[in-house]
């Protein structure tokens, strides 16, 4: 079994070697920079195939313009208690401008990096882990939340460890602070 340690530190550096610079990319003015980023992460999280070409060439549109439009539309921040309906609006209006029948993990990895919490990433391995059922996010974000309040403890263990060790990746305690931020 993979530690809660590991993937911690694991995810950290995925953090700041990719994701933020998504996140931060993606708060940009500019268009083609946030569809360039739209298609960074769609590559990265492999749901670049989830979304057909058609969908986006037969409007004479750029590659995932219909998403950027969309995801644009909406202001934050997101209040938690509307992140269910905001996710399932999305979702609808994603797969009726694709002609798809599902989105919704593309959708909640797109709207969490350009809102982030309260968005809760819904992926087939976490749902396989909480054991919801499939598409079903209500159920999928009661579940995860009864599970990250169990580990709250274990996270605070993984910051102490991070600070301990991160002297060894060269990381500032800004850096630090920032990640502190993200997990608590």
């Amino acid at each position: 079994m993979v530690k809660f340690e590991f993937c911690s530190l694991s995810y950290l550096n995925m953090w700041l070697s990719q994701d933020r610079l998504f996140i931060e990319n993606l708060a940009s003015n500019n268009r083609s920079d946030q569809l360039k980023e739209l298609g960074k992460i769609a590559a990265a999280y492999r749901i670049a195939r989830n979304l057909p070409l058609a969908g986006d060439k037969h409007k004479d549109k750029k590659r995932y313009e219909p998403v950027l439009k969309i995801i644009n539309r909406i202001s934050g921040p997101v209040e938690e208690k509307k992140v269910i309906c905001l996710v399932t609006k999305t979702k609808k209006e994603i797969c009726e401008e694709y002609n798809i029948n599902e989105a919704l993990s593309l959708t909640t990895k797109f709207l969490w990096f350009k809102f982030q919490s309260p968005i809760l990433i819904y992926d087939s391995r976490a749902r396989n882990a909480l054991k919801t059922e499939t598409g079903n996010y209500e159920n999928f974000c009661k579940e995860w939340k009864k599970g990250s309040s169990r580990i709250h403890v274990e996270s605070n263990a993984e910051v102490h460890h991070f600070r301990t060790h991160s002297f060894l990746t060269g990381y500032q305690v800004q850096d630090t602070a920032r990640w502190e931020s993200k997990i608590q």
